[in-house]
């Protein structure tokens, strides 16, 4: 019976724990305004409302307000003690100052509870806007929630100026804006040099002023993007921080620079056109004057190596260009051995008098980099005007622009000049760092030859494919008539800037300096396809030979 009663009491006091516990509501019916500035008052109007018998003491508080990147504002949590009879319903205002933090939407939970029992509590989320006490603008656009700008590398006066307005409800005194980087340096050592803006006095509201950043930039600075804040700083408020990005690049137009008054129309190449490494890209596009001067354009391109940071090509030009008209521009560039890397062309396009009038277009390249490629570049004769019987030295550099290692024969011909040359294989890697070599070659022009001009035709053979390259030699003071008879076997020679090239000739190779000489045997010579003669059987002949003569020699001595 003790037991019974005992439960029946539990029962009756656990119904009346979830009564209570449900007793308490809360509406929030307004929060104005819904965007705040920093320092003003944010308001609620909120009914609560008692469901129970009994009065209840009532806590009211809020969370602090967080944006969606964490960002917190420092409030006073506590609201208001208020009490609430049995039965009752009552409309009371709440308020607190917003502090200073980082423009945008914050969110925050308002809670009420009883002070006697912890579980008789109703919570409601609400939200509002943070507004920037300071306008800024570049160029007339408001850039108070994010500045981004481009910097150019190698400039050391690239000049951002804002205008800045007062828009609080206050003065504000002894205003400062600052460049907060955790960063200003890239991955070679290459810094940004920040000049911030004087201290500005007062500023009444309403009103506004300039204020002047400098950045200068180290040659070569990485193209990337650096970020940080702005942050502003004065008496009456302590921190309001802008998203801020530095956007460094080889070619770029002054921070805040206007470009309506010019147009710059790309028409060749497109974005993500397919180049082969070596090749040349063409460029075409059109210049627009749109203001009502004649001006003086300046155009500046470069080919640009984004993952080395290193300059391809370049090129610059200037044209005048009167009010209302358009000039075409026409050039070429040349992507050399660039393999696998991102590439991009820039073009700036500014009046030569006045660099704040510019325009700046970027182009990505797309290189198909081929399975098997050797060119053949920079070949040389020396000298290259010649007379009858001079001795010429040629040189070429093979660079391997495929995407395989590479064995080479390299050879120098002209069937005229009755030259023809060929070398020893030797090795040429993929590697940009070591994909090229030097080859050199050496011959009579024959005393015969005639007055004109001879092509020296360059190949290299590998991977069962070839390339060609053509040099030209001038002959002058000759009369004679050109022959085709072979010249002497001459050497070929293949050298690198790192080492020597090793050869598989069992010959002994003459080393010079980083030099490889390698030249042929006679019996290569009787190996020419031309003659169909294999070294084997050229020396099966020359031991039937040797063993003839000893048995003419047995034969003479016994006679005697």
């Amino acid at each position: 019976m003790k037991k019974l009663i005992l439960m029946l009491f539990f029962v009756m006091l656990l119904s009346f724990s979830v009564n209570a516990a449900g007793n308490l509501t809360m509406l929030v019916n307004s929060i104005s305004p819904s965007a705040v500035l920093p320092g003003s008052t944010l308001n609620f109007n909120v009914n609560l409302t008692n469901t129970g018998n009994s009065g209840l003491n009532i806590n009211i508080t809020t969370t602090d307000p967080k944006d969606l990147n964490n960002n917190k504002l420092d409030v006073n949590d506590l609201l208001k003690d208020e009490t609430l009879l049995g039965g009752e319903t009552k409309t009371i205002t709440l308020s607190y100052l917003v502090p200073a933090g980082v423009p945008g939407s914050y969110t925050a939970t308002l809670t009420a509870v009883d002070k006697s029992n912890g579980t008789n509590i109703d919570s409601k989320t609400y939200g509002f806007t943070l507004l920037n006490p300071y306008i800024l603008k570049l160029n007339g656009v408001d850039v108070s929630n994010s500045l981004s700008v481009d910097l150019e590398s190698g400039e050391s006066e690239n000049q951002l100026t804002l205008s800045i307005t007062n828009s609080g409800p206050g003065p504000i005194t002894n205003l400062r804006a600052i460049g907060v980087f955790s960063k200003l340096e890239d991955n070679d050592n290459d810094v940004i040099t920040i000049t911030n803006p004087g201290i500005i006095n007062s500023l009444a509201p309403g009103q506004s002023a300039n204020i002047l950043f400098n950045f200068d930039v180290d040659s070569g600075f990485d193209v990337s993007t650096v970020s940080g804040v702005l942050r502003l700083e004065s008496n009456e408020i302590s921190k309001v921080e802008v998203p801020f990005k530095l956007n460094v690049k080889p070619l770029a137009c002054l921070p805040g620079a206007k470009s309506s008054d010019i147009s710059l129309d790309v028409n060749n190449p497109d974005n993500n056109d397919n180049f082969a490494p070596g090749e040349d890209v063409n460029v075409d596009l059109d210049v627009e004057n749109k203001g009502n001067d004649n001006i003086d354009i300046r155009l500046e391109a470069l080919l640009y190596n984004v993952d080395s940071d290193k300059k391809i090509d370049s090129f610059s030009t200037t044209k005048n260009i009167n009010d209302d008209d358009t000039k075409n521009f026409k050039f070429k560039m040349q992507l050399s051995d660039v393999k696998k890397d991102d590439v991009k062309l820039f073009i700036k396009v500014f009046d030569d008098d006045d660099d704040l009038r510019c325009k700046l277009e970027e182009v990505d390249l797309d290189l198909e980099v081929p399975d098997h490629e050797i060119k053949i570049s920079n070949a040389t004769l020396a000298p290259s005007i010649v007379n009858c019987g001079d001795r010429v030295i040629g040189t070429a550099l093979l660079t391997n622009i495929g995407d395989n290692d590479e064995d080479v024969v390299f050879e120098a011909f002209s069937t005229q000049l009755g030259l023809s040359q060929s070398s020893q294989s030797f090795e040429i890697n993929e590697d940009q760092d070591e994909n090229d070599r030097t080859v050199s070659f050496g011959f009579n022009v024959p005393s015969n030859t005639r007055d004109g001009s001879y092509p020296i035709s360059l190949r290299a053979r590998y991977s069962g494919e070839e390339s060609l390259a053509i040099t030209q030699l001038s002959v002058q003071g000759c009369g004679g008539t050109t022959t085709q008879t072979l010249t002497t076997p001459q050497k070929i020679i293949t050298s690198e800037t790192t080492s020597s090239i090793s050869t598989n000739s069992q010959q002994q190779p003459v080393f010079t300096g980083n030099t490889v000489f390698s030249e042929k045997s006679l019996f290569d010579n009787f190996n020419a396809k031309e003659l169909g003669i294999p070294t084997s059987v050229w020396i099966l002949i020359n031991v039937l030979l040797v063993l003839l003569i000893i048995g003419c020699l047995v034969w003479l001595f016994r006679s005697r």
